[in-house]
């Protein structure tokens, strides 16, 4: 499996600083990479550091993979995924937030639309049932939906 890098993924989330990403470097080369790298059709969502840091010093890592609709179920899981972490500032939080706030509307709409259309086709499968049912009572049948 070739790992892809999603540019729009990776600098959704603010990078680590250097103290912070040479601390992560040799906890990985002293210990293994520990965590699996998160992904989603082959492209990281969780783990770009630790890919790059593996992959420069030639360390074996694991991948999970993870199922989404869409990429905006992608963007939300991985702010959702970084309000859990601590080494974030209240600053990264406002701003990850103001990153999610859209991506929540198009899935509020998308819900919608989709309660809408789920509520039109029962109404159309229960017509329709009744005008079968009546037509087959017509012929002396009956009709007995599943």
């Amino acid at each position: 499996m070739q790992i892809k890098i999603d540019t729009e993924f990776k600098k959704l989330i603010p990078p680590l600083s250097g103290e912070e990403y040479s601390q992560l470097e040799q906890n990985i080369i002293d210990d293994g990479c520990r965590d699996p790298i998160v992904i989603w059709n082959d492209t990281i969502v969780d783990g770009h550091n630790r890919h790059k840091i593996c992959t420069d010093n030639n360390i074996e890592f694991k991948t999970e993979s993870i199922e989404f609709d869409s990429r905006e179920d992608v963007i939300i899981w991985m702010i959702y995924n970084q309000f859990g972490k601590r080494n974030i500032t209240s600053f990264v939080r406002g701003e990850l937030a103001l990153k999610l706030e859209p991506m929540l509307k198009i899935k509020a709409e998308e819900n919608r639309v989709k309660s809408r259309l789920s509520t039109l086709i029962n109404e159309t499968t229960t017509n329709t049932q009744k005008k079968i049912a009546k037509e087959a009572k017509q012929y002396g049948m009956v009709f007995c939906p599943e």
